[in-house]
Parts: C-alpha cells; structure tokens; sequence
C-alpha cells in the first residue's frame, strides 16, 4: 500500500510540475529488498532475516541501481516507476526495470484517478500541517 501511495502521490505531483510548466521531474523509485541496517533496527527477527538474505535479498550496493537509473537514464519521463524486475511479484532484485506513466498493470488504474491523487495530497498536507504550494 505505501508504494501504492507514493505512485498516486507522485502522479499527482507530476501534473504539479507539469501544469506549473516547471522542468522538473516527478520519479518512483524502490531498492527492492535490500541487505541494509534498516533491518536491524526495524526489529526484524534475526532468524527470518537471515533467511530471507539467502533467498530474496540483493546487496545494498546493488539495491542503489534503480535510483542510480533514474538520476542518470537520458530518456526518464515523468511519472516513470523504476525497480528491480525479478523476484515476489517481480519487485524485489534484479537488472533495473522501468516502468512508464500509465503504469502498465490494469489492477494499478487507481494510480491515475484524479480524485485518488487529490485525496492523498490533500491528507498529506493536512497530516504535515503545511500546504504545498509551487
């Protein structure tokens, strides 16, 4: 659901950009699964850890090629979700794949509804108290 919500979020910002007529790009960027301290304070167990890094985990070096890919790619579009192609649900390691606006994957049309996206900036602006104005 998180990366759901940084998609809509991202598609939302991105027409922000757009509409604004700045030359600015909105990207979606995940690591994957990655071998990270991240896991050691986030309480995992360390038996279950210590299995998931023999069968689902890339290195964090590894895990920086998506946003490497998206800093240096000559042809990123707005709105591009970049990510590791293999894995559980094809998300987790892996060569880097991207994927473009609109995302590709029927199921994620919710990405694209405009009420969806005002919804979630609006909450996001009120959860921070702040509005977001360019």
């Amino acid at each position: 659901m998180s990366k759901l919500a940084n998609v809509v979020f991202t598609y939302a910002l991105a027409d922000k950009f757009t509409a604004a007529n700045l030359n600015i790009k909105a990207l979606v960027v995940t690591p994957g699964c990655c071998d990270t301290e991240l896991l050691k304070v986030s309480g995992c167990v360390n038996w279950f850890c210590g299995c998931l890094k023999k069968v689902a985990m890339q290195s964090s070096e590894d895990g920086t090629m998506p946003l490497l890919t998206a800093i240096a790619m000559k042809d990123v579009q707005q709105g591009d979700l970049i990510l590791p192609s293999r894995g559980f649900n094809g998300e987790v390691w892996g060569p880097v794949k991207t994927l473009r606006r609109p995302v590709q994957a029927p199921e994620e049309a919710v990405c694209q509804d405009v009420p969806s996206q005002k919804m979630l900036w609006d909450e996001s602006e009120h959860a921070i108290l702040e509005k977001f104005e360019l």
